[in-house]
């Protein structure tokens, strides 16, 4: 399914509560998030590091690209 996201949906529709649950493979085309933070997701007040989330992937064995 092709699903248009823009603005705001980017945020909360791929980076808060898609990434998170990869569990393949992942593949980020940008340089721009190490100093990206994120709400965890169903938690409205708790942020943390994009990059510990990418962490908490690869200990999963989730690949990258």
């Amino acid at each position: 399914m092709i699903q248009f996201v823009s603005n705001r949906q980017i945020y909360e529709r791929v980076i808060r509560d898609l990434v998170p649950q990869s569990r393949r493979c992942l593949w980020i085309a940008t340089a721009d998030i190490k100093d990206m933070y994120v709400g965890k997701a169903g938690l409205t007040r708790q942020m943390g590091p994009f990059l510990q989330i990418l962490a908490e992937l690869l200990e999963r064995r989730v690949e990258y690209g």
